[in-house]
């Protein structure tokens, strides 16, 4: 996974381990075929092979003590053809280039929203508000950039031609040059063959005079995640920029246009929206047509201040009737998955940073001039 500021993870969730040298390079510093076959990453995959949870996996591999579908098992599935590449690993952990068939790429924090959870390196919107909440101004830029400029951009796409799978992320992809510079060699190439992902907002389809579904038409497969935590207010309040018209409108463009597209929705639960997501994934089934099989229940591990461990103790019980009640309707695969998240719940007392979420809640209330109150019954349901 290439990051904004140019450094290669394994994956999105090893961004988060516990250790500033977590990353497998920096592409200021190394190629893509250089860091593929680093000492750390051919550790990694003599670890995943002889059966050991290297560090990078460990958030995933909690999520799943408590029967949470994580990003680990979804990639597992996603990839369980892989076995002509492991025996091309050899004793040392090493794998020829040629078999890089999968990019994730996340080519700027360049992003309209500042969704509640997020942070200024994934999003640039983020930045005014973290520097009024911390005291502190960012070092870095405001706004990163994995290549220098398009013409970067457009060599490296050059040199990975034999792509088979490209996941755009952010930031928020359908807002980042590179992304048409990428889809526009794609198409020049003939290599419209290749899957596009992505993980998005949805808020436009356009940047300037490029319109995406324009080249989404020109692909076979294209796989578009939906960031969405709640409905209407509630929505708009988590994910700050978000306008709810203005979303529903673009997803019936692409329902219109390019009903080909396979659509997915990624809803990260929290403190902020968890005793609605059983009325969010409704919403999903019945009104956007979701597949059951295609809604994304994912925890909020990162920031602490989020995290749904945090609720008092003498609520929990209250608030897990009340999700495992309302989802007694749905599929096996969504009923398996709100049950994982109360799991998850109950798994850890953390109450003793409860204060810290009101504190820290409030504080971006005050700088956004929003109240949480007025959109949610959490704390209605822990009062009483």
């Amino acid at each position: 996974m290439l990051q904004p500021n140019g450094k290669v993870y394994t994956c999105c969730e090893a961004t988060s381990v516990d250790n500033s040298n977590s990353h497998l390079g920096d592409l200021q510093d190394l190629s893509i075929k250089e860091i593929w076959n680093t000492e750390k990453i051919k550790k990694i995959r003599l670890q995943l092979l002889s059966g050991q949870i290297p560090d990078q996996c460990k958030s995933c591999a909690r999520l799943e003590a408590y029967g949470i579908t994580s990003d680990r098992l979804r990639s597992n599935e996603m990839f369980k053809d892989s076995s002509q590449v492991i025996a091309k690993t050899s004793m040392s952990g090493e794998i020829d280039a040629t078999e890089l068939k999968s990019f994730d790429l996340r080519l700027s924090n360049v992003c309209n929203f500042a969704c509640r959870s997020c942070n200024p390196e994934q999003s640039s919107k983020w930045a005014m508000d973290y520097q009024l909440l911390t005291g502190k101004f960012l070092s870095s830029p405001l706004t990163t950039r994995t290549f220098k400029n398009l013409a970067e951009c457009d060599s490296f796409i050059e040199h990975n031609l034999c792509a088979e799978r490209i996941f755009f992320a952010g930031g928020e992809p359908l807002l980042h040059a590179e992304h048409y510079q990428i889809l526009n060699r794609l198409v020049q190439n003939d290599k419209t063959d290749c899957t596009l992902a992505y993980i998005t907002n949805l808020s436009t389809l356009n940047l300037q005079k490029n319109y995406v579904i324009d080249y989404w038409k020109h692909f076979k497969n294209v796989e578009l995640t939906i960031s969405l935590d709640a409905i209407g207010k509630l929505g708009e309040y988590i994910r700050d920029g978000l306008n709810w018209n203005e979303f529903s409108n673009n997803i019936q463009q692409i329902k219109n246009e390019v009903p080909h597209v396979k659509l997915s929705v990624n809803i990260t639960v929290s403190l902020l929206n968890l005793v609605d997501v059983p009325a969010t994934v409704d919403y999903c089934l019945k009104e956007l047509a979701i597949d059951s099989d295609s809604i994304i229940l994912a925890p909020v591990t990162s920031p602490l201040v989020y995290r749904i461990t945090l609720i008092p103790k003498g609520a929990k019980q209250k608030i897990a009737t009340h999700l495992l009640k309302a989802s007694e309707n749905f599929p096996v695969s969504l009923k398996n998955q709100i049950s994982g998240i109360v799991a998850y719940m109950l798994s850890a007392d953390e109450s003793d940073s409860w204060k810290l979420f009101l504190a820290h809640n409030k504080r971006i209330d005050q700088l956004r001039s929003q109240s949480f109150v007025t959109v949610s019954n959490l704390l209605n349901d822990i009062d009483n």
